[in-house]
């Protein structure tokens, strides 16, 4: 499935303690999902240098009628890249400046 990000909502706190970003998306169809993407999990790496409104990407796999599974491997096809993040640090900075 192909998709574009249409918003990147302020990291929140989930249950478990661990920090969470929710992604919304929109087909070209007009249809809405969403995915929810945590710094400390895995699949973290295959997302985060395409994390800006307005990027499209494809390759994404749905979890439910409305979710995209956080562990597709998306491609990125349009847009603009966002640097790349390796530590905690830089994944705070960009918090700050770009989602907040």
């Amino acid at each position: 499935m192909i998709a574009e990000i249409i918003k990147i909502h302020e990291p929140k706190q989930s249950v478990n303690g661990n920090t969470f970003i929710r992604v919304e998306l929109k087909t070209d169809g007009g249809t809405w999902y969403k995915t929810d993407l945590c710094h400390d999990y895995r699949n973290w790496h295959r997302w985060k240098n395409y994390l800006r409104v307005g990027n499209v990407l494809g390759n994404l796999i749905l979890k439910d009628s409305e979710t995209i599974d956080a562990d597709s491997r998306p491609i990125f096809i349009t847009g603009r890249r966002t640097k790349k993040m390796d530590s905690d640090e830089e994944m705070e900075r960009f918090s700050k400046e770009v989602l907040c």
